[in-house]
């Protein structure tokens, strides 16, 4: 979980460890890279806009270093032209904050499933 805003991220990490995940959070993007988050996530939650690299930036690094992992990207900003080159970049999902908690469950779940399909 990838976000600049500390309560968000804490929420965020309280509801994806109740679904029985394992979590790690970040205040940026560039910290996760640093401490190479990649190598140790089935998926990617980041806020989209941060201080540093932005989500956008972070699902072309996943993508330039060769990673599939889906990326759910969420933002504040209610702008077409930001969701388009958020989807443009890859993201498995744009989702606006504030969101439903059984949409961000949904979109998590599916992004597993695609990332590791059951046998």
């Amino acid at each position: 979980m990838i976000d600049d805003d500390l309560s968000v991220r804490r929420s965020l990490m309280s509801l994806v460890r109740s679904l029985g995940h394992v979590v790690a959070g970040y205040q940026s993007a560039d910290g996760f890279l640093a401490e190479d988050g990649l190598q140790q996530c089935d998926c990617i939650v980041t806020d989209i806009q941060m201080l540093g690299s932005d989500g956008i930036a972070l699902k072309r690094e996943v993508v330039r270093r060769g990673s599939s992992i889906p990326v759910i990207m969420l933002t504040a900003r209610d702008d077409l032209a930001l969701h388009a080159r958020a989807k443009a970049s890859g993201a498995f999902a744009v989702l606006r904050k504030p969101f439903d908690v059984n949409q961000f469950i949904d979109l998590l779940e599916r992004a597993l499933e695609v990332h590791f399909p059951a046998s």
